[in-house]
């Protein structure tokens, strides 16, 4: 196996996030404005107010829009042909060769790329390779999250991925993100009020506010006309959602009577343990643990169409699960109260870029509830 340690990993990167870019060419249409103007486009996708395009061959030619209402016909390079009205609606004439494109399936299953992509995400391990010893309150536990095998995670439109985002600190906060990939040669739009994170069941709403767009190919975010609730992803392209936080104000009741939530006054919350003496995790000590056994569980619903209005929607619903915790020395920096807190790990090596968090171990009566 080859190790590296994970305390020089950042753990921002997403992964396979830019490495999907295709290579063939495509073919030229023609948007016939009601200027008399004829623009060549590559990649041509309809959206409901919108028309999108680039404006040369390949995935680093600029991608650009021209309102749907100033378009009067878009000439396809099959010779097929899509009248548009002054209202933005289309009607199409197809060839003899060449139907008019059929409405979306209302399922978009994918059980082989699904099964790949839970076990290529459920490859990374980690491991203790320190000197191993007994632990004291003080300590921590690492733990690594898997896909649960029963989740989708990908389709034939769209595959997801997860990663952590943060260093190992209580500082600045560890949490996950998730970035969802467009595989197909339309525009997809994700309806964040639909799209949600969960913690052991409890579900968190995404907003525009707290989800950034990450492009392929060189091409840059369009400004659109779409409400909060709505993200438009180009074709082959990525959307990165916004951090979630693993340590929360409510851990305490979300995750379970076992877990609470430290902060100070310039900290992220931190996650801690509490659990009795005798069952803290000694230093190298490993637990490996089921979907159904997993102390602590995360979930991520998406929804998407390939209209603005989310007249025919997909779902990916995904399930992680703590699959291994490993009892760690924190080399602690500062304290709880002065200070943001900063915990190092330096016993961990790991591969396949696993998506970990850091726990604080503490038994109970002395610890208690969330410090403020």
């Amino acid at each position: 196996m080859k190790k590296k340690s994970l305390f020089n990993l950042t753990f921002p990167n997403v992964l396979f996030a830019m490495m999907w870019l295709p290579t063939t060419a495509s073919a030229q249409d023609i948007l016939v404005t009601e200027n008399g103007d004829a623009i060549k486009a590559w990649q041509v996708d309809m959206g409901g107010s919108k028309i999108y395009y680039r404006d040369g061959e390949g995935e680093n030619a600029a991608l650009k829009s021209i309102d749907k209402s100033s378009v009067l016909v878009w000439k396809k390079a099959d010779g097929s042909r899509v009248v548009v009205d002054k209202n933005g609606e289309s009607t199409s004439t197809a060839t003899a060769s060449q139907p008019a494109s059929a409405t979306p399936s209302a399922s978009a299953d994918d059980p082989v790329a699904n099964k790949q992509r839970i076990a290529a995400f459920n490859r990374s391990v980690i491991e203790f390779v320190g000197k191993k010893g007994k632990s004291k309150p003080g300590g921590g536990v690492m733990a690594l999250l898997h896909v649960d095998e029963a989740s989708a995670i990908a389709d034939k439109n769209v595959e997801l991925n997860f990663a952590r985002e943060g260093s190992l600190s209580f500082a600045t906060g560890q949490g996950i993100t998730v970035t969802a990939k467009n595989k197909t040669n339309r525009t997809i739009y994700i309806h964040l009020g639909n799209t949600f994170f969960l913690r052991n069941g409890v579900a968190m709403p995404y907003n525009y506010s707290s989800a950034t767009q990450s492009m392929g190919g060189g091409m840059q975010p369009n400004s659109t006309s779409y409400s909060q609730n709505v993200v438009a992803v180009p074709p082959m392209s990525t959307f990165k959602m916004g951090v979630q936080k693993i340590g929360i104000d409510d851990a305490s009741s979300t995750y379970g009577s076992n877990f609470y939530s430290y902060r100070n006054n310039k900290s992220e919350y931190a996650l801690s343990w509490s659990c009795k003496p005798e069952e803290l995790a000694n230093t190298g000590e490993e637990k490996d643990f089921t979907p159904q056994s997993s102390p602590i569980k995360f979930g991520f619903n998406l929804t998407y169409s390939f209209s603005e209005d989310n007249a025919q929607p997909y779902h990916l619903n995904t399930q992680l699960y703590v699959s291994k915790i490993i009892g760690v020395k924190l080399s602690l920096a500062m304290g709880w109260t002065t200070a943001p807190f900063q915990a190092t790990v330096s016993d961990i090596a790991g591969s396949g870029d696993p998506l970990t968090f850091v726990m604080f171990q503490s038994t109970r009566g002395g610890g208690g509830k969330a410090r403020r």
